[in-house]
């Protein structure tokens, strides 16, 4: 998930080779594109743009890596309840059953019956396009099963 004032994937910028990535957005947006050389001059010209970048790129590794390992060791449940707490906290996920398979790395059906698996255990209600946490310490065993 890209913010305001986020920069959407630097990579091709210093490699020079085709972006691999996309977007989609999910509310209005306003961008500012910057030819590579534009930004590659400005980034010679002022150093601690170079150190955001940088900045900018571990922190997107960092997410990578812990998406490589949630895939590989932990369960859907585990996933969408990662989700569900960094989203919602002890409130609501504006999210669709969709939107959660997306971030959790997992197709719909799998994450409607997590879901209502969860909402059957009083961990969470389903609302239509929104997730209710009701119990965030059982949301939070779930993340450790």
């Amino acid at each position: 998930m890209v913010g305001p004032g986020d920069i959407f994937n630097l990579v091709p910028i210093f490699d020079g080779q085709p972006n691999h990535t996309n977007a989609r957005a999910m509310s209005p947006v306003e961008c500012l594109l910057l030819p590579r050389q534009d930004l590659l001059a400005l980034i010679k010209a002022h150093p601690d743009l170079a150190l955001a970048a940088l900045s900018d790129m571990a922190s997107n590794l960092r997410e990578l890596t812990t998406l490589v390992e949630d895939l590989a060791f932990r369960s859907v449940r585990a996933r969408l309840a990662r989700h569900l707490l960094a989203e919602a906290g002890e409130g609501a996920a504006d999210l669709t059953h969709q939107e959660l398979a997306e971030r959790a790395g997992t197709v719909r059906e799998m994450a409607g019956r997590a879901l209502r698996r969860m909402a059957e255990e009083g961990l969470v209600e389903l609302a239509r396009g929104r997730v209710m946490v009701l119990d965030a310490a059982g949301l939070q065993r779930v993340m450790e099963e």
